[in-house]
């Protein structure tokens, strides 16, 4: 059967709370499970985006095996360890997709195959990651008025107004069309500002028919007017709030290994740390750089989905430890092996003779 990967709030619901760990931290060994990166190239085509919710999804996540860790290093022997050692390890990873950068990719790479254009090797990653997008966990207005208007025809029959009715009626079917028209990573962005002339001369045809004969017929104005409001504070204004979370990444250096990892530097959302707390500071014997600040990325293909890798927290080890002494089983990790220790950009002597007292323990 399929299993989708626990990543970042994504996954099977389990009978435990990740979030709220247990105040007393186990000190025992906790274990692993292997779980190998083969035959993920599934997944092109997969990423769809809504056009009433504007969320993207992947219509299956059969490609990938289940897992909630990332393990970047070419270990001799499996992971295991108490999570304050584990904590100290540079290597290990939590998944963070990039939705709407998957479903770019997706379509960008559907265009080069059918139009045969040349790429450098990094070329498609490269012109995805240039693309201004809010990668930011927030919606951003990004959804389609078809939320509101969908309900909002109910108040419309309340209202007794045939006019109002047929009118309703009349622009469920221009939003839908141009939500559909708008689903491609072209145009999604501007689906809320075709649509708001539009949705103003809907609000003013409610406004001139006005009745106030018969409780029913207030009620349906009422609801009508009050689906508006949550349209344009949850659509329109969030769309606004949220423009200055859009962003781009320049490619700083790929990484060798056995997929392709990307140091990147963010232009634009300057207040995602202020909004959202820190994405963590990753080594140098990681990515190469001498300093690591605020607006780099580490962003990675796993097959055709794009990720982002920041380190685990202290949080996310809590959570880990809890899942592994509750339910009783080892944790999966995905062991991606792109980096040895000949890769680092330490290749002291010392590092390479303590490799594996530093990162395994024996389970006594």
């Amino acid at each position: 059967g399929c299993v989708g990967m626990t990543i970042a709030g994504r996954g099977p619901k389990q009978n435990y709370a990740l979030d709220q760990p247990s105040p007393i931290k186990p000190t025992r060994v906790v274990r692993f499970e292997r779980r190998d990166l083969v035959n993920v190239e599934g997944l092109l085509g997969q990423a769809h985006r809504n056009t009433i919710t504007g969320e993207v999804g992947l219509n299956s996540m059969c490609a990938l095996p289940d897992f909630q860790v990332v393990d970047l290093l070419k270990r001799p022997i499996g992971l295991q360890g108490t999570t304050e050692v584990l904590m100290t390890d540079k290597f290990l990873f939590k998944a963070y997709p990039l939705m709407y950068r998957t479903w770019i990719y997706h379509d960008t790479i559907v265009k080069v195959s059918k139009i045969g254009q040349s790429h450098d090797e990094n070329g498609v990653l490269r012109h995805v990651l240039s693309q201004r997008c809010i990668d930011a966990p927030i919606n951003g207005g990004r959804s389609s008025p078809l939320m509101y208007f969908v309900p909002l025809a109910i108040g419309s029959c309340l209202t007794g107004s045939l006019t109002l009715i047929v009118v309703t009626l009349v622009m469920l079917g221009l939003l839908v069309g141009i939500a559909q028209a708008c689903s491609s990573p072209e145009h999604y962005r501007s689906a809320r500002l075709w649509t708001s002339p539009l949705r103003v001369g809907y609000v003013g045809l409610v406004l001139g028919l006005l009745d106030t004969s018969s409780f029913l017929a207030i009620a349906g104005y009422i609801i009508n007017l009050l689906l508006m409001l949550a349209d344009f504070v949850t659509g329109d204004l969030a769309a606004l709030q949220a423009y200055k979370l859009h962003c781009t990444y320049d490619i700083v250096k790929v990484l060798p290994g056995a997929i392709r990892i990307a140091v990147c530097h963010r232009e634009g959302a300057f207040q995602w740390e202020d909004l959202f707390g820190s994405r963590g500071f990753i080594d140098e014997d990681v990515t190469g750089l001498g300093a690591w600040d605020r607006r780099h990325h580490l962003i990675a293909e796993l097959g055709d989905l794009l990720i982002e890798l920041r380190p685990l927290t202290e949080r996310d080890w809590d959570g880990i430890a809890d899942q592994y002494f509750t339910v009783g089983e080892p944790i999966p990790y995905l062991a991606v092996g792109a980096l040895s220790t000949d890769d680092m950009a330490s290749t002291a002597p010392s590092t390479k003779d303590n490799f594996a007292k530093d990162l395994f323990l024996e389970d006594m």
